[in-house]
């Protein structure tokens, strides 16, 4: 007879419902330490592929208002924005270079961005959190 037993897991659901208790602000403030991180790596990977064209395309990385979900999940998400001096979505022209057309090889610079940043995007949210916790007395 198999036998199953899980040690531990009453802390991480206890730890995971406060996450989801954060208020809003807070959550806000952890998601915008991210964006910033992603932000600037997304940029910077795309300077260094050469995707810039006439600079709006770079300029135009950034964050969406944060969202909440039915079950209270919030989020932001970071991506080219808007559209160039010539009308061309920019997120157009993001999605072509990241992966390539049958004239252009792919230039996966939000991937490549968004792996090299992961850490660092977490350890600035995390931070945030930290802070939260130890101002809140917990």
């Amino acid at each position: 007879m198999a036998n199953f037993s899980v040690v531990g897991l009453e802390s991480w659901s206890a730890d995971m419902a406060d996450v989801a208790a954060l208020p809003d602000d807070v959550a806000e403030r952890m998601l915008d330490a991210g964006c910033d991180v992603l932000e600037n790596a997304q940029k910077a990977e795309a300077a260094s592929l050469g995707i810039k064209d006439t600079g709006d395309f770079i300029s135009s990385i950034k964050r969406t208002k944060m969202k909440a979900d039915t079950n209270g999940s919030r989020t932001k998400d970071v991506y080219p924005q808007g559209k160039d001096r010539k009308g061309i979505r920019n997120a157009e022209k993001g999605f072509i270079a990241e992966y390539g057309t049958s004239k252009q090889p792919a230039r996966p610079w939000m991937r490549r961005a968004n792996q090299k940043s992961e850490t660092a995007v977490q350890n600035a949210m995390e931070a945030v959190y930290d802070d939260y916790i130890q101002k809140s007395g917990g």
